[in-house]
């Protein structure tokens, strides 16, 4: 007679339990992972971000220098073809 009837059942079983309790624990394991992962990553781009201050600052300083010594050498190339021309004439 009742064959027809849709019926829910209230129970809960320990498996049901012990799958949601997995589910939520593994849920939380992986969100722990990720934000450790998160918070390595943005470590290593600060620590790159900062490597790359400094090499721009270390390649500023020796192009700094480089200038200063092509400087010298065309102030000395100046001098020595005026010292020539002066000897020439």
């Amino acid at each position: 007679m009742n064959e027809n009837k849709f019926h829910i059942d209230k129970s809960m079983s320990v498996g049901h339990i012990v799958t949601t309790i997995t589910l939520i624990v593994a849920l939380v394991v992986w969100g722990i992972r990720t934000e450790s992962k998160i918070e390595l990553n943005a470590a290593r781009i600060v620590a790159t971000e900062k490597r790359i201050d400094r090499e721009a600052s270390r390649q500023s300083a020796e192009s700094a220098k480089i200038r200063n010594s092509l400087m010298r050498i065309e102030d000395k190339l100046e001098r020595y073809v005026e010292r020539d021309d002066r000897q020439r004439n």
